[in-house]
């Protein structure tokens, strides 16, 4: 062995302990919690690796001290993203997420410590990040080289996390994918495309890529649609109620949620009608199911979108059947059977807004409707909620004058009970915020207690 390589390989082992020492002293600082501290190590052991790197002639990666100086320059990348992370950068994060991950694809063959699995599961997590950040065709080529190199996972009703969590990132990319077409869709001046570049692990130079752009066309987003959908009910079958309740409850969200972007490229009352049933057959026997206790939150936003469904589906069945001029009996009952159940929904979830705390008044009635024993972060929710639901009463199709005056005037009682308690809250100088964020429904209600009146009085003389 020649003195210049004995010199070389003596400058390598320095080095490498040197770089050890900084990434040692990063990591103890990341444990201490001053990631700036922890930082500024770590980006001198990157440092240090780049000037070696210039210095090494050849591209390739030699024996001994060389390949711990790669394996040392890649724990690197691994605790930078992880600093990155807790500092909220997530592009810089996500760069050096990437770049661990294309170094220990890279660097498989000469470490033992390689695991298929634990790599596959990282890089399906790094697909999240681009597809929070628009980059589907990234996110998908994360997807793909996770399949390349995990061969355990299951296609087909998936038996493990990894299979599972796998089919959730491919549903939430067809499902962003259709998410951002129907805001398009929705919003005429936006503009501009999905981005499609896509950056290559090296050791998968024949991946395929995939591009995802805008829909625009029913048939497209239908296609969309049902790709999204059949990975999400994949990844239900492991994620089951018994034992994964937030998981669950989680992925049925994102499944609503596909369907009622779908909606937005249909203009048939009756197919919209089919995509609502078929969310609240989804939603509501696990909504049923749920402690309110336990799955507060859940539940109160469950209850929120059930209900909504509900309001919907009575609205479109009416539009309907009034263009259609087939409006019977039979039908009105059908629309008011919808209206009930999404006044029902709505009085469930203003009772959820209510703290555990009692207040001196016990009557239940009072408290639902005047909101006395409701939680300050919940008024807005509360007053939504009876704003639905005087609206709602005053839809209901009458069988008789009489019914209508008395449905009229349990629509005026919420509205007045709206006004009454905002009313209190501004006197009090107390959620003026939340009463801000509902000026619009509130000058409706105001108004509403002034008109209602009136129409009371015609209906109820016969005028009406």
């Amino acid at each position: 062995m020649t003195a210049r390589v004995v010199s070389g390989f003596r400058y390598l082992i320095v080095n490498c302990r040197s770089r050890f020492s900084l990434i040692s002293l990063g990591i103890v600082w990341i444990q201490r919690g001053d990631h700036v501290q922890s930082l500024k190590f770590l980006t001198q052991a990157e440092q240090h690796y780049q000037v070696i790197l210039s210095a090494r002639s050849g591209g390739r990666v030699g024996e001994g001290p060389e390949l711990i100086l790669e394996a040392l320059y890649t724990q690197t990348c691994f605790y930078l993203a992880q600093i990155y992370t807790k500092q909220n950068e997530t592009v810089k994060a996500a760069f050096y997420c990437h770049r661990t991950l294309n170094r220990q694809l890279t660097l498989r063959s000469t470490t033992l410590q390689f695991d298929p699995v634990e790599w596959s599961s990282n890089c399906i997590k790094l697909s999240a990040f681009y597809i929070s950040s628009g980059r589907l065709s990234q996110a998908r080529y994360c997807l793909d080289a996770a399949e390349a190199i995990n061969s355990c996972i299951e296609k087909n009703g998936p038996r493990d996390s990894v299979s599972a969590d796998f089919h959730c990132a491919a549903a939430e990319i067809f499902a962003s994918q259709l998410h951002m077409s129907a805001k398009l869709l929705s919003n005429a001046s936006l503009n501009g495309e999905i981005d499609v570049s896509i950056d290559q692990f090296e050791s998968l130079p024949d991946l395929p890529k995939a591009e995802f752009g805008f829909v625009r066309k029913f048939c497209e987003a239908q296609q969309v649609f049902r790709c999204g959908y059949d990975a999400y009910q994949l990844a239900l079958k492991f994620y089951q109620l018994d034992g994964f309740v937030t998981d669950y409850v989680a992925l049925l969200q994102k499944c609503c949620q596909l369907m009622k972007d779908f909606s937005t490229f249909s203009s048939d009352p009756a197919f919209i009608c089919k995509l609502l049933k078929r969310s609240i057959d989804l939603a509501e026997p696990v909504l049923d199911q749920l402690n309110p206790k336990i799955y507060t939150d859940y539940v109160r936003q469950f209850s929120y979108d059930v209900a909504e469904w509900y309001s919907e589906m009575s609205a479109l069945k009416e539009q309907q059947y009034s263009s259609k001029g087939v409006m019977d009996a039979t039908r009105s009952k059908k629309i008011n059977y919808l209206i009930w159940k999404a006044i029902h929904r709505f009085e469930a979830l203003s009772k959820l807004c209510s703290s555990n705390e009692r207040s001196a008044v016990t009557d239940e009635k009072f408290l639902i409707n005047n909101g006395s024993n409701v939680d300050v972060v919940h008024l807005k929710t509360f007053l939504s909620a009876r704003f639905q639901i005087a609206r709602l009463y005053s839809r209901i199709i009458p069988a008789n004058r009489s019914s209508q005056v008395s449905f009229l005037k349990q629509s005026l009682g919420e509205y007045e009970s709206i006004v009454a308690l905002c009313r209190i809250r501004q006197n009090q100088q107390s959620n003026l915020d939340s009463i801000s964020q509902f000026c619009q429904e509130l000058a409706i209600s105001v108004e509403m207690c002034s008109l209602l009146p009136l129409k009371i009085s015609k209906i109820s003389s016969g005028a009406g």
